[in-house]
């Protein structure tokens, strides 16, 4: 995904920075540009995921609704010849 590879290198880059971030007194710049980026990440996970589960739900919920809706239209097409369990 790219906003995790774009947080991942801002991460690393910040890390092997380290020295030069301290003796400037940048951490909290920087930080706040991680905690940016890592709402716009986890943002565009919970989409994925909420995607998903509707798409879970469907699938689980369609042989259901193909019950409800065929067993009435085909008394409704036949009505001489019921549904009867054998």
């Amino acid at each position: 995904m790219k906003v995790s590879d774009v947080r991942g290198k801002k991460t690393n880059e910040i890390l092997q920075g380290i020295k030069i971030i301290k003796f400037n007194a940048w951490e909290k710049i920087l930080s706040n540009q991680i905690q940016k980026l890592r709402n716009i990440e986890i943002s565009t996970y919970r989409w994925i995921f909420l995607i998903r589960g509707i798409g879970s739900a469907i699938i689980a919920f369609l042989p259901v609704a193909c019950g409800l809706v065929v067993f009435p239209i085909y008394d409704a097409v036949y009505p001489d010849d019921p549904l009867t369990i054998p």
